[in-house]
């Protein structure tokens, strides 16, 4: 028994997680649980779509700098309000209150009428002023607008529109103290007329010793009264005329410091900013749709990956194939990668005793590079002289297109100057039988291709397979496999469904070759309890 735990040792892929304490003898082959993406993984999609990121930040850079033209930054302009010192029960209460003041829906209405606009709606203008604290005593008002006259004129009108403001309050003030002291004064002289009057209907009463008493103690309360009134007579009088004296020093003393003046701005500051930013959106919306594509993604990548799914080694990757848009030509199989995979399905190849050495080719996802391959690999054999039969089981027949072969049945072809044997099934035929037997037995099979597999040297097969049909009819046409996949196509369940159809169909599974590998993956791509030595023998001389 071995553990089985892999950290992420740097892996620029998604690493297979299996069971703790399982049996490698155990392990199914083609049984990849979910992937752990590491920080090397993310780095590597990110390396991939570098154009695709690098695209978006230029549209997002060019944006913001549309952006700054249709929508260019408000113009703003300040001005300073100086209010008078005054004698606070909390410090710096006075100046929060003047900012509370500057930036109320009252003094935002009166600055729109100076300016000659409806005031119906004060509460969206004062969105477009601040009233900020310079210091304890120096109010600022900064305005936005869509001109600089426009912003000098709002900070002019807000600024008069708050002293006018405040002008009124502390009027107000003023009179609220001068009403309360006067109240005070009404209600003693009332006191003293009730006194009064209780005395004057004694007084009418005939005389007795106790009503002469209430008499003498109502005048010395009539008495003790008057005498506090004038006390508060003159008490008032001088808080009536300290009062108006502060009101208008506060009055005199808040006044405009600064009248309006436009803010400079740098010609060239917002229009950097504005393209920063949108280039800075733009790489963040796209790396970040990029990375949780990859996160979210089971599309396989790592040869360690694709080999485990399809439960046989995968002995060679190549980068990614340039080869023009659409199907290939034959001539693009001078290509070097694939050259490489030709290579490697020609060392494949081995004899059998049931006929013809033989060898099929199954596309995982992509069938156009694994036809390519299929024909390069069928002119160079018949180049040294081996009679060659091509079975092109594909969909589309792929192979019958490069070779010049356009309808189904068993035709001879001239190919780069070399005589190839080409058998196309009936389309209608899903699954057809082969020339090889299968099992001890041989199905029925066309006279023709029958005949032309008794002639045949080799017998090279393309076969497409489904997994709603299965792949019966595959140990027909061929005893041994290599399956083609390419990066980041086909998904693990594809992968392993197409590696479970080879085994189950009696065909043996000899590699698995891996199309447009990145460059950053460092792993072998070889599965099992062991790494035998021609394994690493066939990576060595492959170059991986």
């Amino acid at each position: 028994m071995t553990l089985s735990l892999r950290d992420g040792d740097n892996l620029p892929e998604p690493l297979w997680a299996y069971d703790d304490f399982v049996s490698l003898d155990q392990r199914s082959v083609g049984a990849p649980t979910g992937g752990l993406a590491s920080l090397g993984y993310i780095k590597a999609a990110l390396r991939r779509t570098m154009k695709v990121w690098i695209s978006v930040a230029v549209v997002g850079l060019l944006a913001g700098l549309a952006a700054y033209k249709e929508v260019p930054p408000a113009y703003k302009a300040t001005s300073e309000v100086l209010l008078a010192s005054s004698a606070e029960t909390v410090s710096g209460q006075a100046i929060l209150d003047a900012e509370a003041f500057a930036q109320s829906n009252q003094v935002a209405a009166a600055a729109l009428r100076k300016m000659g606009l409806p005031s119906s709606d004060p509460g969206s203008f004062t969105g477009d002023y601040t009233a900020t604290e310079l210091t304890n005593r120096v109010l600022l008002i900064t305005s936005k607008a869509k001109s600089s006259a426009l912003a000098v004129q709002e900070a002019n009108a807000v600024a008069a529109a708050f002293l006018s403001f405040q002008d009124q309050l502390l009027r107000t003030q003023q009179q609220q103290v001068t009403a309360a002291l006067q109240l005070q004064i009404a209600q003693a002289k009332q006191h003293i007329s009730a006194l009064t009057k209780q005395i004057k209907a004694l007084s009418a009463r005939p005389p007795t010793p106790a009503l002469e008493t209430r008499i003498v103690g109502l005048k010395t309360d009539r008495n003790q009264a008057q005498n506090q009134l004038t006390i508060q007579q003159q008490t008032n009088n001088a808080s009536l005329a300290s009062t108006e004296i502060a009101t208008k020093s506060q009055i005199i003393g808040t006044k405009l410091l600064d009248a309006a003046a436009p803010v400079a701005r740098s010609k060239h500051k917002y229009l950097i900013l504005y393209s920063i930013i949108g280039l800075f959106a733009g790489l963040v919306l796209s790396m970040g749709v990029i990375v949780v594509r990859a996160l979210v993604s089971d599309r396989l990548r790592r040869r360690d990956d694709v080999s485990r799914a399809l439960g046989a080694p995968v002995r060679l990757s190549v980068p990614r194939l340039r080869l023009g848009r659409g199907r290939p030509a034959l001539g693009a199989a001078e290509n070097p990668g694939i050259q490489r995979i030709v290579g490697l399905l020609d060392r494949s190849i081995q004899p059998s005793s049931r006929g013809p050495a033989s060898l099929a080719v199954v596309p995982v996802d992509d069938i156009n590079v694994p036809a390519l391959c299929v024909a390069a690999l069928a002119v160079s054999c018949a180049r040294r002289g081996l009679q060659v039969m091509v079975a092109d089981l594909g969909r589309g027949a792929p192979v019958a297109g490069l070779l010049g072969i356009a309808e189904p049945g068993v035709r001879v072809t001239d190919a780069d100057g070399t005589r190839l044997i080409v058998a196309v099934p009936d389309p209608e035929d899903l699954m057809p039988a082969g020339p090889l037997p299968q099992g001890g037995r041989r199905r029925e099979v066309s006279e023709s291709v029958a005949e032309a597999s008794g002639a045949a040297d080799l017998l090279i097969t393309l076969a497409s397979l489904d997994p709603a049909l299965g792949a019966d009819h595959l140990s027909g046409w061929a005893g041994n496999a290599v399956a083609m996949a390419t990066a980041g196509q086909p998904s693990a369940a594809r992968v392993q469904a197409v590696g479970e159809m080879i085994r189950l169909s009696g065909t043996t599974l000899m590699t698995g070759v891996l199309v447009g590998a990145d460059k950053a993956d460092q792993s072998l791509g070889i599965t099992g309890a062991t790494a035998t030595a021609d394994h690493l023998a066939d990576h060595a001389a492959l170059g991986q």
